[in-house]
C-alpha cells in the first residue's frame, strides 16, 4: 500500500555497562521508510519526487529531536542510503538513533 511509512527497528549496540551488567546503555537505530507509488511522470520521476518531498519533510521535522520518553535520548538523524527504485515504487529512508539505559532486576 502506498503512499505510506514503515517504521523498522534496526538494532542496537551496547555502549556502557554498570553494576555488573544490571544497568546497560544501548544505542538504538531506527529506520523510517517512506514508500511512494506514482505513475505520473514515471519516466522522469517527477511525480514520485513531487509526492515524496512533502512526506520526507514531514518525517524529518516530526522525528528530529523527538523524545519517546524520559528514558530515551531525543532522536538524532543518522546517515542513510539514497532512494531505492523499483518499477512502480520508490523507497526513501531516514535513519534515526537514540540512547536508552536498560535496568535489569
Amino acid at each position: 500500500m502506498a503512499p505510506c511509512f514503515y517504521v523498522l527497528f534496526d538494532g542496537y549496540v551496547p555502549t556502557r555497562e554498570l553494576a555488573h551488567g544490571k544497568v546497560q546503555q544501548l544505542d538504538q537505530s531506527w529506520r523510517i521508510v517512506a514508500v511512494v507509488k506514482n505513475a505520473k511522470g514515471q519516466t522522469s520521476g517527477k511525480g514520485i519526487r513531487e509526492e515524496a518531498g512533502p512526506m520526507l519533510e514531514l518525517m524529518l521535522t516530526s522525528m528530529a529531536g523527538y523524545q519517546v520518553s524520559s528514558e530515551f535520548s531525543p532522536f538524532s538523524i543518522a546517515p542513510s542510503n539514497g532512494p531505492q527504485f523499483t518499477e512502480q515504487f520508490e523507497y526513501f529512508e531516514v535513519n534515526l538513533s537514540t540512547r536508552v539505559m536498560v535496568r535489569g532486576a
